[in-house]
């Protein structure tokens, strides 16, 4: 491991970088980066990048820090410290067995970029989300795999999965995210999922296991749910998933959510504090999944 502090001195920036190109550390070591101090930049950011493979590192931001810890003002969200990493406005970037640990705000967050794959990899403690994607219409990324990766432990949701298109979340193990709610507008922690889903479309969430959820603080208003619905997504299947022993709802819809040829089947939902919340809703269907333990 490389251990680093001070400004900038971790910083891998990759920035019109074009591949194919493999980052990767010996098998049997740990290879990376260890940050103890100073969350302006990320550890690695790639802008413009093409054909990027990180395979086998460790991209660890160290020691609790309370100045990251993120905040309210005027109504928006302000957030001190950044992701540990970053993708911006690249294609064909590919995470194979890398751990994220201890991230000041997201694990890691990408935007505007094609053909991202996140695979057999860890993401845990996340200050904020543990995988992010996207603000706005301007934003959007597009063939965005998620395969078989562990995301526990994220002080807000473990997936944000927001302006996307053909997106796919398969086998990934999600236990314990959203377990602080980070901003009480409720007046206590509020209620939202360990996958959170906002304006995609073209998406399925297929055989994972969501499990475990729960927010933490004592003045908890809401509770964490399994997967959280906001609006819009547009051609969405979500099946053959095991969502057990959130203490909120399984599956639940926010207020107003609205879906297009969204289809909720297959699905083990049990032992949550309400297995189905909201739905189905306009536009969102739901049928033919088990509410008891198989």
């Amino acid at each position: 491991m490389v251990n680093c502090s001070g400004d900038n001195t971790c910083l891998v920036d990759l920035t019109n970088v074009s591949g194919p190109v493999t980052f990767f550390g010996a098998p049997g070591a740990t290879a990376g980066f260890l940050r103890t101090d100073t969350y302006t930049y990320s550890l690695l950011n790639l802008n413009g990048a093409t054909g990027i493979t990180f395979a086998n590192l460790t991209f660890d931001d160290g020691p609790p820090d309370p100045a990251c810890t993120p905040y309210l003002m005027n109504g928006s969200e302000i957030y001190p410290c950044q992701p540990t990493i970053y993708v911006g406005n690249s294609s064909s970037i590919l995470f194979e067995q890398v751990s994220v640990l201890h991230s000041k705000q997201n694990g890691i967050a990408f935007a505007g970029s094609q053909g991202i794959t996140i695979q057999d990899s860890i993401v845990q403690d996340a200050g904020v989300f543990g995988i992010w994607s996207g603000s706005d219409q301007s934003t959007i990324s597009s063939n965005v795999s998620i395969t078989n990766n562990l995301i526990e432990d994220s002080e807000s949701n473990g997936i944000f999965l927001s302006f996307t298109q053909n997106t796919t979340l398969k086998r990934n193990t999600l236990q314990h995210n959203q377990y602080v709610a980070l901003f009480q507008v409720c007046g206590g922690g509020c209620a939202g999922g360990q996958i959170d889903m906002l304006n995609n479309s073209s998406l399925q969430i297929y055989s994972n296991e969501i499990i475990d959820g729960q927010i933490d603080l004592n003045n908890a208003t809401g509770q964490t749910w399994g997967i959280e619905i906001d609006n819009q997504n547009t051609n969405v299947l979500i099946t053959n998933n095991e969502i057990t022993n959130n203490v909120g709802a399984g599956i639940g819809a926010d207020g107003g959510a609205t879906g297009t040829n969204f289809l909720i089947t297959g699905n083990n939902i049990y032992n949550n504090g309400t297995n189905l919340f909201d739905l189905p809703g306009n536009g969102i269907q739901e049928s033919g999944d088990c509410f008891t333990p198989p």
